[in-house]
């Protein structure tokens, strides 16, 4: 079985200031908004956070929905790239 992956792309402020803007951009994520047409979904999908410049506890909380979202849709996801700052507000949440 040859697994398919998909990279996606995350950036800004996750935080609570900005978490509205966060949550309406994931709500229009292509892997949300594809036809039935375009499936199946990638089995396995990298999350590069490497543009995401600060993260708090509700940006780690949207984070968390989106994961679970995608494991719903059967996507394994995978986190890369994530700065230290990034990486020790994720392994607080125990995203990491």
């Amino acid at each position: 079985m040859r697994e398919e992956s998909s990279r996606y792309y995350l950036e800004g402020e996750w935080t609570i200031d900005h978490v509205f803007e966060q949550a309406t951009a994931l709500k229009r994520h292509p892997i949300f908004t594809v036809s039935e047409e375009c499936l199946p979904y990638p089995t396995f999908s990298v999350l590069d956070l490497k543009g995401v410049t600060e993260i708090d506890d509700a940006g780690c909380q949207l984070l968390t929905v989106w994961l679970s979202c995608l494991e719903k849709l059967g996507v394994k996801p995978a986190l890369e790239n994530a700065s230290q700052p990034v990486r020790d507000a994720l392994q607080r949440m125990g995203l990491e």
